[in-house]
């Protein structure tokens, strides 16, 4: 009865907003303006908190380095510059959803999605 109430519902909303926004703002500092990229990086705000200062420090040191690295190696790399974090019981799981997320097929949680067919999305798609 708690969550249908509309002070409660106004909270979700709030949260949701609030990730929805990280995501964006990471999507911004990645430089990755594709569906997928947002996608794996409100995983990444859901799931894990977000990006960590040094994560992003040290995609922007190796995307100086790399500068032609193509949208899936840049989220690539960023997808293993966030694993550094994870608890080591936690990696490969994790590891295997965001990859998922970044080809648009893969095993999550041990099950193989195909998410365009599932959910009719490109994730190449421009996206903000």
């Amino acid at each position: 009865a708690l969550g249908r109430t509309p002070e409660y519902v106004s909270l979700q909303v709030a949260a949701a907003l609030d990730l929805h926004e990280r995501a964006l703002s990471e999507q911004k500092a990645v430089g990755v303006r594709e569906l997928r990229a947002y996608l794996m990086l409100f995983d990444v705000a859901v799931q894990n908190g977000g990006l960590h200062d040094a994560d992003l420090r040290d995609y922007k040191a190796w995307l100086g380095k790399n500068p032609k690295a193509s949208s899936l190696r840049r989220l690539e790399k960023v997808r293993d510059l966030r694993l550094r974090h994870v608890r080591r019981r936690f990696v490969v799981d994790v590891h295997s959803r965001k990859t998922a997320l970044i080809h648009g097929r893969g095993r999550v949680h041990g099950a193989m999605r195909d998410l365009p067919a599932e959910y009719c999305y490109d994730g190449q798609w421009a996206y903000k």
